[in-house]
């Protein structure tokens, strides 16, 4: 009796552990939480119906500077062209969106959304051989725009949780 149920202990363990493995993205997919440039902010990346969006999770500094007009204030998003936007947080706003995956790795297609700027941009990312995240985002043609380099995070590991808006 004793023997079925350690037997059926383990099966349950066994499956339980196969079925977490087969939940993980594989290493080189860009879902997951990325630490932006300059450990900013973190950008969780996931796959909806077949695109890539992408939303600010946590920021390094979540609250305007003593110096801003708005110190002490959570980060909104002030800068966006569309002024009934302009009270969102940053912290929850989408701000990658349409991406497809390409067969050579590469996710193409997509916008990024600068919240510094209140630009949009177009824009194309792959998670390199380094396992970072490249993300190139620009005006028209590829050629003209930047490249940021993201690292994954790992349990959170970049910027402090975020105080959540008023």
């Amino acid at each position: 009796m004793r023997t079925h149920l350690a037997i059926r202990c383990i099966l349950l363990a066994v499956i339980a552990a196969l079925g977490l493995l087969h939940a993980a993205p594989p290493a080189d997919s860009p879902e997951g939480c990325w630490i932006t440039k300059d450990n900013e902010a973190i950008v969780e990346i996931r796959v909806i119906d077949g695109h890539l969006v992408g939303r600010i999770i946590a920021l390094s500094e979540p609250l305007f500077a003593p110096d801003d007009p708005d110190a002490g204030k959570a980060k909104f998003d002030r800068e966006n062209p569309d002024t009934k936007r302009r009270s969102q947080p940053i912290v929850g706003l989408q701000i990658l969106d349409g991406f497809t995956q390409r067969k050579n790795g590469k996710w193409e297609g997509g916008t990024v959304y600068d919240p510094d700027e209140g630009s949009t941009y177009s824009g194309n990312l792959r998670v390199t051989e380094e396992g970072t995240l490249e993300l190139r985002g620009f005006w028209g043609v590829a050629l003209l725009g930047r490249t940021e380099i993201w690292r994954r995070s790992e349990a959170r590991d970049g910027p402090p949780p975020v105080v959540p808006a008023p």
